[in-house]
């Protein structure tokens, strides 16, 4: 059995999203008689829609709570991304606190070393998406995009801290 093709309101709603010019605003009822359903509660069908026009032709876009999506400018993408290493740092530490219920010391073999594996992950990501950690890395990846390599030898110049 193959991949299931991609639903005909997602193919419409990715044809709409790529012909939009930077800053250009779809309101959300327009994007609601597109695929002639309300696109609030086709919300996957709208972020499939965005991560392919993303992946594919380097489009993106942010939410406008009670308008409707709008096209990001060039300039403005490498901000909007910020709320994602938010939401990386706030899910770690959520991370944290539901994998400290387990007792480790009840944990054999295989299920031990996830519950170790799993929480230095854990702490690593909550870490890299502090602000101070961020801030570190901001003086030295001013004129480039550092590899994971150099980043973590900043890591080894952090204090570790909670």
């Amino acid at each position: 059995m193959g991949i299931p093709s991609m639903a005909m309101e997602t193919q419409l709603l990715i044809k709409r999203l790529k012909q939009t010019e930077e800053g250009d605003v779809i309101e959300w009822s327009e994007l609601t008689k597109l695929i002639s359903r309300d696109i609030h509660l086709a919300n996957g069908l709208l972020q499939t829609a965005k991560r392919v026009c993303a992946r594919e032709s380097q489009i993106a876009f942010e939410t406008l709570m009670g308008t409707g999506i709008r096209r990001l400018p060039n300039n403005e993408i490498p901000g909007a991304v910020r709320s994602h290493i938010t939401s990386i740092h706030k899910k770690a530490g959520r991370g944290v606190v539901v994998l400290m219920c387990a007792d480790p010391e009840k944990l054999e073999g295989v299920e031990k070393a996830t519950y170790h594996l799993n929480g230095t992950m854990l702490h690593f990501l909550r870490k890299a998406a502090n602000g101070h950690t961020i801030n570190k890395i901001a003086k030295r990846s001013q004129t480039e995009t550092l590899s994971f390599e150099k980043t973590l030898k900043l890591f080894g110049n952090l204090e570790a801290t909670t």
